[in-house]
């Protein structure tokens, strides 16, 4: 087995997905009940325990699949003071990865989508959609959706076999992978 941590990084509710070493798949949900300082801390300790829980289980380092920012939805929610606050969460997972030796192959979310329907451009529910029709898992959230998806993205990065189709290899031309060393 392929040990990989999707990560769906969110101020509200941060998804995530990975298979356990039997091959199951386990996806959730981070929901900080907090702002500020106290809700990096939460989002943050939940991710490092995730990435522990891997080591633990493989003994090895997982790779991290994380969507990038999507530089457009904090306008909508809150104006540019969302910006600081995303970026403020993004360099905390970023640096606890980096600090333990992890690769985090990072994931536009236009490439997400892509990966997932053949369309950079889908809307959520298609995505939703899309795991139910290929791979078979009812996932009714969203970020947790998202997360399977940058999960099935690291594993077909590791085994390129697994991406097949040339709308998934375009969009994994369209990450970038930021090395721990």
């Amino acid at each position: 087995m392929l040990n990989v941590l999707g990560f769906d990084p969110s101020l509200v509710s941060s998804g995530f997905s990975y298979t356990d070493i039997n091959g199951l798949v386990h996806t959730g949900r981070v929901r900080p009940k907090t702002r500020f300082t106290p809700r990096l801390d939460f989002v943050a300790t939940s991710f490092d325990d995730l990435l522990d829980c891997l080591y633990i289980q493989y003994k090895a380092a997982p790779l991290v699949v994380y969507e990038g920012y999507s530089m457009g939805s904090p306008m909508k929610r809150g104006g540019v003071g969302r910006f600081f606050d995303i970026g403020e969460q993004g360099g905390v997972l970023k640096l606890i990865a980096y600090r333990k030796g992890i690769n985090v192959l990072l994931v536009p979310p236009t490439s997400l989508k892509k990966f997932a329907t053949g369309s950079g451009g889908a809307k959520k529910e298609e995505v939703i959609k899309s795991i139910a029709d290929v791979w078979g898992y009812d996932i009714p959230h969203n970020d947790e959706a998202d997360a399977f998806i940058l999960m099935q993205m690291g594993l077909a990065y590791l085994n390129k076999r697994k991406a097949r189709k040339k709308h998934r290899i375009e969009a994994l031309n369209g990450c970038s992978m930021q090395l721990c060393k």
